[in-house]
């Protein structure tokens, strides 16, 4: 009873196993996102270890991290500061049309394209460090394949986005603390939507080869 008590694959021990693995690698992402044009390579580092420990119980977490970490850094700059160059644009531009919106009827309708435009750009960026997690790709196609798998796919960006907006929205308010495991549950998250898609190009793939 004592041996089955403390097996880590049974009761409690195992619930705990996916919170540490969660707390693990949303640190990992955050310390290696700090620079920020390592966001991307740290992404796709995180997700391809998300995915192999909490999706398939995988054991090496850490050394997939870095192993896809390490490969991609550079190799994803180019895509962070395009994305993060969007973003931070179309953030800008909506919050310099509410500071200087006038209450009506045509601004609600602006405001809500802006959270709209938001949103899909959000869930759009969800593809990109995916993608090179598990495919390899120049710059150019790279970000061309998101946009053409997140606009054929769009329930599965629109709920990339919910996720990343909700991520932010919860951190956000309470002070912080919540980067603790955001980041990991939300590759996690993403995950969910992605795989049967990569699924199904792995399997043509390897099909045609």
């Amino acid at each position: 009873m004592i041996r089955g008590f403390f097996n880590p694959e049974t009761g409690i021990w195992r619930p705990l196993g996916v919170l540490g693995e969660l707390v693990i690698l949303s640190l990992l992402w955050t310390l290696c996102s700090i620079p920020l044009l390592t966001l991307g390579a740290a992404t796709a580092g995180l997700y391809d270890a998300a995915v192999h420990s909490l999706r398939r119980g995988e054991t090496n977490s850490l050394s997939r991290f870095w192993r896809t970490f390490r490969r991609e850094l550079w190799g994803a700059m180019p895509s962070t500061a395009l994305w993060g160059a969007a973003l931070g644009g179309a953030v800008a531009l909506y919050r310099r049309f509410l500071s200087t919106a006038v209450p009506g009827d045509r601004s609600v309708v602006l405001a809500v394209a802006f959270v709209v435009m938001l949103g899909l750009l959000a869930g759009l960026a969800g593809w990109v460090f995916p993608l090179l997690s598990r495919f390899t790709f120049s710059f150019g196609a790279l970000d061309l394949t998101a946009l053409r798998l997140g606009l054929g796919h769009l329930p599965a960006t629109a709920a990339m986005a919910a996720g990343i907006w909700g991520a932010l929205w919860v951190t956000s308010r309470l002070l912080y603390f919540p980067i603790m495991v955001t980041p990991a549950a939300l590759a996690w998250w993403c995950s969910l939507f992605l795989e049967p898609v990569f699924r199904k190009y792995e399997d043509q793939k390897n099909g045609a080869s």
